[in-house]
């Protein structure tokens, strides 16, 4: 499967603006954060995840996405939570398709 086979499915645009971000050498973006969170889910999906160099010593994926929207945002929870919906949400529509 291709990655542009998810182009209409809601919530791709998340997706794929984080590989773009990790294959451009920005792994630590909102979109890129998101896209390592799910990584195992999106592979067995068939999305190819490029491998990033993360530092080791940085917090789990979506411990550095919350600080992140700490410092972006006035309502961190919110926007983390809708963006963890919107992911799970195209997840799940992706599996619907494809079973």
């Amino acid at each position: 499967m291709r990655n542009h086979d998810f182009e209409n499915v809601p919530g791709w645009e998340l997706v794929n603006r984080g590989l773009e971000d990790i294959s451009q050498g920005h792994p630590h973006t909102t979109h890129a954060l998101l896209v390592f969170m799910a990584a195992p889910r999106l592979r067995f999906l068939g999305i190819d995840i490029p491998n990033a160099l993360i530092d080791r010593e940085s917090s789990p994926p979506h411990h550095e996405l919350y600080k992140l929207l700490e410092k972006t945002t006035s309502d961190a929870y919110s926007q983390y939570n809708a963006l963890q919906r919107r992911l799970v949400s195209f997840c799940r529509s992706v599996e619907n398709a494809y079973d």
